[in-house]
């Protein structure tokens, strides 16, 4: 038996040196008629995709970068995109919300903004004995604008 290994082993060798390579894009075809994955180009092509659909990913060099590489690896491996597998295996982070510009400067008590003071009241009072509060605050606004 070992020496019918051997002389398969040496045959294929053999075979092997004088055949020439085609090769494909991810896959190369065996001799058996099975095909042997080319993972490097897979995850070249796979970076490219990652990186031009989500902005995240611009500067993404390795795969290995990822934040679960090989539950990514396993999900490509069962046929998952390369997009779906890249949701499947990360927590979107919440968007930070930048409509902070959107908002007026901070109300500062509405009651307090143009109402005359307690002190200038009580003057005001003594001055204009024969009109009520509500007038004079209407004359203070007046003045005051």
């Amino acid at each position: 038996m070992e020496e019918n290994l051997a002389t398969e082993i040496s045959e294929e060798i053999e075979t092997s040196e004088t055949e020439t390579e085609t090769e494909t894009p991810a896959e190369d075809t065996l001799e058996n008629g099975t095909a042997e994955t080319n993972y490097a180009q897979i995850v070249k092509e796979d970076i490219a995709a990652l990186s031009s659909e989500f902005a995240e990913l611009a500067g993404l060099s390795d795969i290995t970068e990822l934040e679960n590489p090989l539950r990514y690896a396993a999900l490509r491996d069962l046929g998952l995109s390369p997009a779906e597998a890249y949701l499947a295996t990360t927590r979107r982070r919440r968007a930070r919300d930048n409509r902070s510009h959107l908002y007026g400067a901070p109300i500062i008590n509405s009651k307090k903004s143009g109402a005359i003071p307690e002190n200038e009241m009580a003057a005001a009072r003594e001055i204009f004995s024969d009109i009520s509060d509500a007038e004079i605050r209407k004359l203070y606004k007046k003045v005051t604008k």
